[in-house]
C-alpha cells in the first residue's frame, strides 16, 4: 500500500462559503459526469442550467461571477439534491492536492481554500477529508527531480532531499513565530546563515510588487481585479503582530507548502518560500486582523495567466527575499 502523509496536526473543514465556486476555471468535467447529468435531466430540475447551456467544452459555466450551480445560500445544488458523487473530480478532490514523492503520496490543503484558515484548528484531521475522496480517480502530481534546487548555485540530490525535508518540517512544527522568524530558523539547515537584512528584504519587495502592479495595471477591469490591484499597492511598512491564532495558520500553511512541494514551478526552493513570505506580507497588510481570507483570495488569483509567470521570472527577487528574511 502507498504511503499516506499529511501535515501533523492538519485539520481541514469545508466552511461553505462558496468561495471555490468563484474566480476558478470549473474544469474539465469528466465526460461520464456530464452524461449522467444529462441523463437526470438536470435543466429540468435547476433554472439556471435550462436558461443557457450548463456546460462548454468541457467546462461549468459562470453565473453572475460563480459557477452555475452555486445557489444563494452558497451550496451547490448538485451535491445538495444529487449527492456528491454527482459533481466532477475536480470539485470533489478541492481542496486537497496530492503530490507523490519517493516516500508515497502527501496530501495537503491548497492555499486558495478560504475555509482553511478559519477551520485549521477546530475543522476535522485531514486525514477524513482524504478518507471521503477514497476510491476517485485523483489528480497527483508527481515530484521526481534528480536534483532539488535549494537557491541558483546550491542542489541537493533527491534522496537528501527526502532526509532534509522532515528535518525542516520537524523545525518548524512546534515554534510560536512570525513568518520570518520561521524561514531563518530553517536557512542553517540548509547551509545558510540565519542573520536577517530587513532593508534589502523590503527592497526586494518593492521590486515585486512594482511589476505585480504593471501587470494587473494592464489587466481586465471587473471587481475582483480591482480589489486584487489595492491589494498589490499596500504601503510596505512592518505589519501588526499576527494572533496566535494566526501564527499557527501560517505555520501549517508553510508546512504544507514545503511538503506540497509548492516552491517546485518557482525553480527553487529559496524562490517559492520567498514567494510565500511575499504573500503572507500582502495579505496582512491589507487585512491585519484576518489575513487568512484575503491571503487566499491573493493566492487564487496570482496563480492565474498573467502573474504566474510574472512571478516565474521575479524569482531573484523572491530569491532575496527568502535569504534575507527575518522577524516580519
Amino acid at each position: 500500500m502507498t504511503t499516506l502523509r499529511t501535515p501533523q496536526d492538519a485539520r481541514w473543514s469545508c466552511q461553505r462559503c462558496g468561495a471555490c465556486c468563484r474566480s476558478f476555471a470549473l474544469g474539465p468535467v469528466e465526460p461520464e459526469i456530464i452524461a449522467a447529468l444529462e441523463a437526470a435531466d438536470i435543466a429540468a430540475h435547476w433554472a439556471p442550467a435550462a436558461a443557457d447551456p450548463w456546460h462548454r467544452d468541457g467546462y461549468l459555466t459562470h453565473r453572475d461571477g460563480a459557477c452555475v450551480f452555486l445557489m444563494p445560500d452558497r451550496r451547490c445544488f448538485l451535491h445538495s439534491h444529487l449527492g456528491p458523487e454527482s459533481k466532477p473530480g475536480f470539485c470533489r478532490q478541492f481542496p486537497l492536492q496530492f503530490v507523490r514523492d519517493p516516500a508515497g503520496v502527501v496530501a495537503v490543503v491548497r492555499p486558495d481554500c478560504t475555509g482553511f484558515s478559519r477551520s485549521h484548528r477546530s475543522g476535522a484531521p485531514l486525514s477524513q477529508a482524504v478518507e471521503d475522496v477514497a476510491g476517485m480517480a485523483l489528480t497527483v502530481t508527481p515530484f521526481a527531480p534528480e536534483q532539488v534546487t535549494i537557491l541558483p548555485g546550491r542542489v541537493v540530490a533527491l534522496a537528501d532531499w527526502m532526509v532534509l525535508e522532515p528535518t525542516l518540517l520537524t523545525t518548524i512544527q512546534g515554534m510560536d513565530a512570525e513568518p520570518g522568524e520561521l524561514i531563518a530558523a530553517m536557512r542553517p539547515l540548509l547551509g545558510l546563515g540565519s542573520a536577517a537584512d530587513p532593508a534589502r528584504a523590503a527592497l526586494a519587495m518593492r521590486a515585486v510588487m512594482a511589476a505585480l502592479a504593471a501587470a494587473l495595471a494592464a489587466a481586465p477591469e471587473d471587481d475582483f481585479t480591482a480589489r486584487m490591484r489595492r491589494l498589490a499597492a499596500p504601503p510596505l511598512s512592518d505589519p501588526a503582530p499576527l494572533s496566535p491564532h494566526d501564527r499557527a495558520y501560517l505555520n501549517l500553511l508553510l508546512r504544507s507548502h514545503i511538503q506540497g512541494k509548492a516552491f517546485a514551478p518557482y525553480g527553487s526552493l529559496a524562490a517559492g518560500l520567498g514567494l510565500f513570505l511575499l504573500n503572507a506580507r500582502i495579505a496582512r497588510l491589507a487585512a491585519p486582523t484576518d489575513p487568512g481570507p484575503t491571503l487566499s483570495a491573493w493566492v487564487r488569483f496570482s496563480l492565474n495567466r498573467t502573474l504566474h509567470p510574472l512571478m516565474r521570472r521575479a524569482s531573484p527577487a523572491l530569491v532575496d527575499i527568502f535569504r534575507c528574511a527575518g522577524s516580519a
